[in-house]
């Protein structure tokens, strides 16, 4: 029998094992209720754990609407279409309010992708920012970790008025889910202060994915709460980024909201544990460094001892932390606190550990043709250039017929 995985656009297809014992592990289908445009509305109409807008805002206020960028589906352009006429009906002029895009260490975006994501009409109405992850002249700083260093934000943000998120929310590696008050840690601090959030991250030894209060996401919230979050406002989608709910208000109470809603979508019950799990990178397979959000899912899946097989075509390569292949390439062996890394990437350095804390359970193998074998192998992943012939590999040495399990949408399926 022939099954498939997704790769970027395409898909492979590959034969499975005789007697494989296959399950497959896939977002439920949920249909929209009402007309996106309405969803946000109702929510903006009735947000969680603060007043509405115009309870919080006065005219004369500056506003930062932060939002995040090409590489999320969130439907900027839509919330914005509902979100801007609200500011000015309190008497905001349209030359107090800015859009800061919150990069987080990823690239800049361009003139086309800027107009994608919010629409034309507010890229030529607004003023927009990009958030500059490693010019530390363009940070403020707002305070102090627990750990007594600077919490550093992007200076425009800092010193508007208002701060509004605009995000989404989906199972997450370091926070447990994205939204809330992410869009200010990683979206729009300083290199030092993300770095300093995913060493925490990495060095955490429970589990964080999926889980709404962990420790890492209320240090963040405690962050955000010093610098100033007036309100948010996060979407729920489906895998085809149709709106299925949208939350509004607080910063915590709403993204708590959110996140019961967001475990209906993401949420998949699985009976148990595979000898092998094939995951794809979807929706993030352009580079290594988000298609590896696949392996969040597969852990929760695959046998002490097993094998994960991680399909996708990383177009970009690695991705913008090269470093993060080394180690990964650790398993978790050496921890990064007892290290000279005044000359590394600090993201590399704990991404690649707290994944590379993942993998020490299991063998890894990678099918794509954005990185070489030698890059692979760096990480301590085997590249492969046939899913069949590596199941059919796996079958002939087991004593048993295998338990298969193939994720699909593999770097946003909570498996529960």
């Amino acid at each position: 029998m022939d099954t498939w995985i997704a790769y970027g656009k395409e898909k492979i297809i590959f034969p499975l094992p005789n007697n494989a014992q296959v399950t497959e592990i896939l977002l439920p289908v949920h249909a929209p209720v009402m007309p996106p445009q309405d969803i946000i509305r109702h929510a903006l109409d009735a947000p969680i754990g603060t007043p509405q807008l115009a309870g919080i805002i006065k005219p004369g206020q500056s506003i930062c609407i932060i939002c995040d960028d090409i590489t999320r589906p969130t439907p900027a352009e839509l919330i914005l279409d509902e979100l801007l006429p609200r500011l000015h009906s309190i008497g905001v002029h349209r030359e107090d309010i800015f859009i800061l895009f919150a990069l987080g260490s990823h690239r800049p975006m361009t003139r086309a992708e800027i107009e994608k994501k919010i629409g034309r009409k507010h890229a030529d109405a607004y003023r927009v920012v990009q958030s500059e992850f490693s010019d530390a002249s363009s940070s403020k700083e707002m305070g102090k970790s627990a750990a007594g260093r600077p919490i550093l934000i992007n200076r425009a943000a800092a010193e508007a008025d208002i701060r509004i998120g605009i995000g989404n929310i989906v199972p997450h590696n370091t926070l447990g889910w994205s939204g809330g008050g992410k869009i200010l840690f990683p979206g729009i601090a300083d290199e030092s202060t993300v770095a300093e959030f995913h060493m925490q991250a990495a060095l955490h030894d429970a589990r964080v994915f999926g889980v709404p209060d962990n420790p890492i996401r209320l240090e963040i919230e405690n962050w955000a709460k010093d610098v100033g979050l007036h309100f948010i406002v996060n979407t729920i989608l489906s895998r085809e980024n149709a709106v299925l709910g949208c939350v509004a208000g607080h910063y915590v109470a709403a993204h708590r909201a959110g996140v019961e809603k967001a475990k209906l979508v993401y949420g998949v019950k699985v009976a148990e544990q595979a000898d092998v799990v094939i995951t794809d990178m979807e929706p993030y397979s352009f580079d290594f460094w988000q298609g590896t959000k696949g392996l969040n899912a597969a852990n929760l899946i695959v046998k002490d001892g097993g094998t994960v097989i991680l399909a996708g075509p990383c177009g970009e390569g690695v991705g913008p932390h090269p470093e993060y292949l080394d180690f990964m390439g650790m398993r978790g062996k050496s921890s990064p606190d007892t290290m000279d890394l005044s000359d590394k990437d600090p993201l590399a350095v704990s991404v690649g550990y707290m994944i590379g804390k993942l993998m020490a359970r299991f063998h890894t193998c990678a099918y794509t043709q954005g990185l070489t074998e030698k890059e692979l192998k760096v990480a301590g992943i085997r590249k492969i250039l046939d899913i069949g012939s590596e199941l059919a590999a796996l079958a002939s040495n087991a004593n048993k017929p295998l338990k298969i399990a193939i994720i699909r949408d593999g770097a946003e399926v909570l498996p529960l």
